[in-house]
């Protein structure tokens, strides 16, 4: 009987980096030995986790690099494989794996930091990327407002650390972002830096030719030239999410960002609680034809009623599927509106939650569900009763929605129940 087996790169790349060691020991008792750590030659990455614990990175000091290497060098050169090969297999390693690789010999060394030298810091020394590195990059967030990272400056930050190992960063400071090029950092969290217009501008003009996609520059005091600054000069990068929450972007901004997504690989927006009206809505929708955005957040502005519906009827031809609309002011009127507008769009998941549509509004906007696209949709703290939250029942049959929430509303248990087990195809979130 034949059989078949599946081995992970990462397991064959193991083997074959430790029959090299083992190959080249040549029986010599001379090996590269790490003894007890001394705490000043270290430099700690601490990483985010929940609940305020963090999982630490131990980078290896200049002076404690070195000495790890040349304890290993009477180990000879590896002729086994060629130096492509060899670059192939540690790329294939995970980050617990390639540092203390490092310590073999200056070969090693070479092959996966792109240094000869051990211990190399400052950002103007960039590597030679000879290897694919991506494997290795660190997945929890890198905090610059640490108090061990604070004190890096672009001078002293280990070379390593910083091209190959980092690529979600925190409070990445200003010094720090014309390097970003060479590095592995695919996402940015600026949040509550005070960035203003001036400064946002210059950090995405940063961007160009780096591995960057998500950046966060919510509440950092952008204006409306700023945010279209923004947009001019994300053209030929590689982002794609974009969270401007909680600045001052305004009708003005929103249309002004929109109109230059044209040509860029943007496909979700962030723009909740920046004062946007009825107005700057329809800006917006107005311009998303042609792009690649699909989801969009507009909750905690002032779109209104006319705004949810004129917002709604822009969208056809468009990519969007996600809408957040929540706390918006929209009232009965204004979900009804939207649901007329929703058939012949490629929306499927629609946030109305905090708009006081009452039992008026749940009934009107799920009539106008028919022929559409939607399946998720959120009406929490909507202040619907029993017979609104029936009716939405009654004329959700024959649509394709899948998911209805109306938690915090005034849906007494008894009808709760009723819904559950007369609509058991929809999942209710109560």
């Amino acid at each position: 009987m034949q059989r078949n087996y599946k081995i992970s790169h990462t397991f064959i790349a193991s083997i074959l980096i430790v029959s090299l060691f083992l190959q080249s020991c040549g029986g010599s008792s001379n090996l590269p030995l790490q003894g007890e750590e001394d705490p000043s030659a270290t430099t700690t990455i601490e990483q985010e986790e929940g609940q305020g614990k963090r999982k630490r990175a131990r980078i290896e000091g200049p002076e404690q690099e070195q000495r790890l290497i040349e304890q290993g060098q009477e180990i000879s050169y590896f002729d086994i494989f060629s130096s492509e090969i060899r670059q192939e297999i540690f790329s294939y390693l995970k980050l617990e794996d390639i540092l203390p690789a490092r310590a073999v010999n200056k070969d090693w060394n070479e092959l996966i930091t792109g240094y000869r030298q051990a211990g190399i810091v400052g950002v103007e020394n960039k590597p030679s990327h000879i290897n694919d590195t991506r494997g290795w990059v660190i997945k929890k967030e890198i905090n610059f407002r640490n108090s061990k990272l604070r004190i890096l400056t672009p001078k002293t930050i280990p070379c390593f650390a910083f091209y190959h190992l980092m690529g979600k960063v925190v409070n990445l400071p200003r010094t720090f972002w014309p390097y970003l090029q060479e590095a592995r950092v695919h996402t940015v969290y600026l949040s509550g830096n005070k960035i203003g217009d001036q400064g946002v501008e210059g950090f995405v003009k940063n961007l160009q030719g780096t591995q960057v996609h998500t950046v966060d520059l919510s509440v950092n005091e952008i204006g409306d030239q700023g945010v279209e600054g923004l947009a001019k000069h994300l053209q030929g990068t590689r982002v794609h999410t974009v969270n401007l929450s909680g600045n001052y972007i305004g009708d003005q901004g929103a249309e002004g960002f929109a109109k230059h997504l044209q040509g860029t690989r943007v496909h979700t927006v962030d723009l909740s609680e920046n004062e946007i009206g009825a107005q700057g809505a329809v800006g917006l929708a107005k311009y998303l034809q042609g792009t690649n955005v699909h989801t969009v957040d507009l909750s905690a502005n002032q779109i209104g009623a006319q705004g949810a519906e004129s917002f709604a009827r822009l969208l056809q031809g468009t990519r969007v599927h996600t809408v957040d609309l929540s706390r918006n002011e929209i009232g009965a009127q204004g979900a009804v509106g939207l649901a007329k507008y929703l058939q012949g769009t490629n929306v499927h998941t629609v946030d109305l939650s905090n708009n006081e549509i009452g039992d008026q509004g749940a009934e009107g906007f799920s009539k106008h569900l028919q022929g559409t696209r939607v399946h998720t949709v959120d009406l929490s703290y909507n202040e619907i009763g029993d017979q609104g939250a029936e009716a939405l029942a009654k004329h959700l049959q024959g649509t394709r929605v899948h998911t209805v929430n109306l938690r915090s509303n005034n849906i007494g248990p008894d009808v709760q129940r009723l819904l559950v087990e007369q609509y058991p195809h929809i999942k209710w979130v109560f």
